[in-house]
């Protein structure tokens, strides 16, 4: 856990020093109680999910630039249903960051 940077995020303006440990934070905030390391840890939780998230989103981005060109209606697909296998495909894109947790992944391209 990065103990720095959850503070930074999470409690703005307060004054605290910090080494590699929860024993070695020192918390000279009156005003706030020193949070627990357990309060810590699910920030820092936090923390990576929406990070993961943000990767998440931008990969998915990348993803529908690529396939941009196969949404143009004049694009010569083969058939109807190679067309639509696309918009499908672009749509599952999408929707793919509200759907996601660990362990899932990206919609396969047609081919």
């Amino acid at each position: 856990m990065n103990y720095l940077e959850v503070i930074l995020k999470y409690y703005p303006g307060v004054g605290f020093a910090v080494g590699d440990t929860y024993a070695s934070l020192e918390w000279s905030e009156n005003e706030y109680p020193k949070p627990s390391e357990e309060e810590l840890q699910e920030k820092w939780d936090e923390m990576k999910e929406e990070y993961d998230l943000n990767l998440l989103r931008m990969e998915r981005d990348e993803l529908l630039k690529k396939s941009d060109m196969y949404a143009l209606q004049d694009f010569p697909h083969k058939t109807s249903e190679i067309k639509e296998a696309w918009f499908n495909y672009r749509q599952a894109l999408r929707d793919f960051p509200s759907i996601w947790t660990p362990g899932i992944h990206f919609p396969q391209k047609p081919t």
